[in-house]
């Protein structure tokens, strides 16, 4: 079968790149290049990436066609790239920075980027500050910073870049979290963001006994635990990207659920103020350099005398062999030591509020109530647009590569707040729409009941499938993953979504997907 072909070559060719090997008969994947099965066309690109001595002048040619005619999915772009970058030839730091430049694909422009630093450090450093410079509030550096985090000598080069530059100061509050955490060798590139930012100029906490006991005050007198969780979830301070509240949000630090009920106020304000003093067990950051020099940081998941698995501040897995190994040494705490610089005594008065809420009774303490935690939301892009504007709504609910999809969490008590969720409006005759979608998994199949908040202005997916839905869902589901993706209709004011099973009602079990 033309898929399983494609998956064993990829595997092959992966193999053979990590052991610095190339088989002896690979023009035979050449032919798969000009087939029509996109899974054989990209396979076949990522070998001639990863053996580009005997294969990658051959497929050059294919490569560039296809970054350069009419479009492609966004996976077979990606793949051409790599043989772009795999291949010397003419031209190439030229496309490749071109590429960069491309405002419409971030997955590509990030995949060129990362082509461009191990090549061209200087012209990535270049194209990595005009990329930087030209964000808005809500954009993401982590794909702008990533390619440099483990090369030291990148990052520093990508310092002297931003000089004299300016960046919003939130994505600059972004990148610095990112910079904690590469530790020492990150200091000159995050102080030239941090200037960037003009972070210099937020108010940063000294923590004193006088400071300490007006917080206190302040917190048990007049703190909103309301105001706090929507602090707690702002995009600048980046608190649910690392830490999950029931399981909603990242697993760079630990669950908080239960935080107010065993932490009193003043250990809280503390672990705000100064993040490094108490560091909870097995939460310490761990360095590590390999043997080509890279930097990795990140919290270690497992290790053994095969490899070490890290978790890093995005709360991406990492892997490295244990035989590329230099050396390890532990870090700080992930988050940093600046990240509540900018609030002032209010905001900060009204997140330890809501911290010191959780896992207490009423509105925060711990439930058995089973919601959707982790949602995915569709980006605007005009690409995005273009696609709906020319297709109809149901391709939202498939794979299609024209759209970009982020992470959201949901609220302790469950739901989303649709204020904070980006909207499309494809057609004059359509109103602003939201799109989510999130992922059950069937332990037991059988009758699932699922609660949709709210019942009205809601058009409902089941594995690409329109499905009426409304209040209460029932229906007969097998076992393993299903996609449920929904269009909200933004001109109803509906205040939160929120999907809930109900296993009193149902048959089959099922749990709500934290990670894909």
């Amino acid at each position: 079968a033309p898929d399983a072909l494609a998956d064993s070559i990829t595997v092959l060719a992966g193999e053979s790149f990590r052991r610095r090997l190339v088989p002896s008969n690979v023009g035979v994947v050449a032919d798969l290049a000009g087939r029509d099965n996109v899974p054989l066309r990209i396979a076949a690109l990522r070998a001639a990436a990863a053996w580009p001595g005997p294969l990658g002048p051959q497929l050059l040619p294919v490569a560039q066609a296809i970054l350069r005619d009419a479009p492609a999915p966004v996976e077979l772009r990606r793949a051409a790239l790599r043989v772009i970058a795999a291949v010397d030839h003419r031209g190439r730091i030229a496309t490749i920075r071109d590429i960069v430049r491309d405002r419409d694909e971030t997955a590509l422009r990030a995949g060129a980027l990362q082509a461009l630093t191990a090549l061209a450090p200087h012209a990535a450093a270049e194209s990595a500050a005009d990329w930087l410079t030209t964000m808005g509030k809500d954009d993401d550096p982590g794909p702008v910073l990533q390619p440099f985090l483990n090369r030291p000598q990148a990052m520093n080069r990508l310092g002297e870049a931003l000089a004299g530059r300016s960046i919003h100061a939130d994505v600059a509050r972004r990148a610095v979290r990112l910079l904690q955490g590469a530790g020492d060798r990150a200091a000159s590139l995050k102080q030239a963001v941090s200037s960037a930012g003009s972070l210099e100029a937020a108010r940063t906490w000294k923590l004193s006994p006088e400071l300490m006991k007006q917080l206190v005050d302040r917190v048990t007198r007049s703190g909103d635990a309301r105001r706090g969780e929507a602090i707690y979830r702002r995009a600048d301070l980046q608190c649910i990207k690392c830490h999950a509240i029931a399981g909603g949000g990242g697993r760079v630090g630990p669950d908080l659920i239960s935080v107010g009920a065993s932490a009193p106020v003043d250990y809280l304000v503390e672990s705000l103020l100064d993040p490094n003093k108490k560091i909870k067990e097995n939460f310490h950051s761990l360095l590590v350099v390999d043997l080509d020099g890279k930097l990795w940081s990140g919290i270690p998941i497992r290790q053994n005398d095969k490899e070490l698995v890290l978790r890093d501040a995005e709360g991406r897995t990492v892997t490295i062999p244990a035989d590329q190994i230099e050396e390890t040494k532990q870090g700080q705490s992930l988050m940093p030591t600046d990240a509540i610089a900018g609030l002032t005594e209010r905001e900060l008065v009204d997140l330890v509020t809501f911290l010191s809420q959780l896992g207490k009774p009423g509105p925060y303490a711990p439930t058995t109530r089973q919601f959707a935690r982790r949602w995915q939301v569709m980006r605007f892009t005009p690409t995005a647009h273009r696609r709906l504007n020319r297709t109809s709504f149901d391709m939202a609910a498939t794979d299609d590569t024209s759209f970009e999809w982020q992470t959201v969490w949901s609220r302790v008590s469950g739901g989303i707040p649709l204020s904070e969720l980006p909207t499309l409006k494809p057609h004059q005759e359509t109103p602003p729409t939201t799109f989510v979608r999130c992922t059950v998994n069937l332990t037991k199949p059988g009758k699932i009941a699922l609660r949709i908040t709210p019942d009205k202005g809601l058009q409902w997916w089941l594995d690409g499938k329109p499905t009426p839905a409304s209040g209460v869902w029932t229906g007969e589901l097998a076992a393993g993953r299903h996609r449920i993706t929904i269009a909200i209709d933004r001109s109803m004011n509906n205040d939160e979504l929120a999907l809930e099973w109900l296993p009193e009602k149902s048959t089959g079990e099922l749990q709500f997907v934290l990670e894909e």
